[in-house]
């Protein structure tokens, strides 16, 4: 579409995004009471994922704890989690409207929709990746946030070309920082979009929740039914009831907590070394061979490269 049709976004915003592969904006409902209210939902979900009640959930550092150490909760639009407070939240964030003003107008898809959530107690260390080669990004990326973070980090303008060293870092699964890299202060409300192929990974040592999307423009769309029990608005019932959108994938799997002996002292080991060597570089041997990170709770006290 052309720049002078933007609706959202604004043309600095846009000219950000291209050169830099992302761009954090306000949606305008900072503190208002439809984001508070989302808060409350998003809290209710978290708890349902964790007594088991909703199963769809993955887990990355499996540690000894009285409550799973949840990642990430799938499929944000399920029956048996989505109420009228979130898309209440959805409907007032021009989120689609912003998707639009960087990918162009036509019929989208939805190929991804998840919760991103860390506990505090443990902080979450992520791989760097990609989500799309460079050069060859179809979708793009959105996360809203719903609480205050500082989760993730970026490396501007990755999703241009690649960098030889920076590339052999992520083939050896390195957890170090790489120099250059950002860490983007999001406030409740904000918006990030940025393109698949940007190299980010999730990095927090406090409590966090966001919703994140995928989007593509779809060429075979195809109207299909669709229930609007909690009032979506025409935007988002548009891409919703897109025949390709992927609202709960068939291939969800529900959480099985691993269990038996072998497993139970691995996690123990795993544990102890999380808690105990907090202050090691982030690729000490151990934490490598038992592919465990440091607790970054305790480590933000001695060190501010987190």
């Amino acid at each position: 579409m052309a720049r002078e049709e933007m609706r959202f976004l604004t043309h600095k915003e846009w000219n950000y995004f291209k050169k830099f592969g992302y761009v954090l904006i306000e949606s305008g409902l900072e503190s208002s009471q439809v984001l508070l209210d989302a808060q409350k939902s998003f809290k209710k979900i978290l708890a349902q994922a964790e007594s088991g009640e909703y199963p769809y959930f993955r887990v990355y550092d499996d540690y000894l704890s009285k409550v799973v150490n949840i990642a990430g909760i799938e499929m944000p639009f399920h029956s048996d989690i989505l109420d009228k407070r979130m898309a209440a939240l959805l409907n007032s964030s021009s989120l689609i409207t912003g998707v639009k003003d960087i990918v162009g107008e036509g019929r989208l898809k939805l190929d991804l929709s998840r919760y991103h959530t860390t506990r505090e107690d443990f902080g979450h260390i992520g791989n760097w990746h990609r989500d799309a080669d460079v050069g060859n990004s179809m979708y793009l990326q959105v996360s809203m946030f719903l609480f205050d973070e500082q989760g993730l980090e970026l490396m501007p303008m990755s999703h241009i070309e690649k960098d030889k060293v920076v590339e052999e870092k992520i083939k050896q699964r390195s957890s170090d920082r790489i120099e250059g890299s950002i860490y983007p202060k999001c406030k409740a409300g904000n918006i990030l979009f940025f393109d698949p192929a940007i190299l980010h990974r999730g990095i927090c040592n406090s409590f966090r929740g966001n919703i994140h999307f995928r989007f593509s423009l779809d060429n075979n769309y195809e109207h299909l039914e669709f229930k609007n029990i909690v009032e979506f608005n025409q935007d988002w019932i548009d891409v919703l009831s897109n025949k390709n959108s992927i609202i709960v994938s068939p291939r969800l799997k529900k959480y099985v907590q691993p269990t038996g002996v072998l497993y139970f002292l691995k996690k123990s080991l795993k544990t102890f070394v999380h808690y105990v060597f907090f202050f090691l570089p982030y690729n000490f041997f151990l934490f490598r061979k038992l592919h465990v990170h440091p607790n970054l709770k305790l480590r933000k006290f001695f060190y501010k490269d987190v």
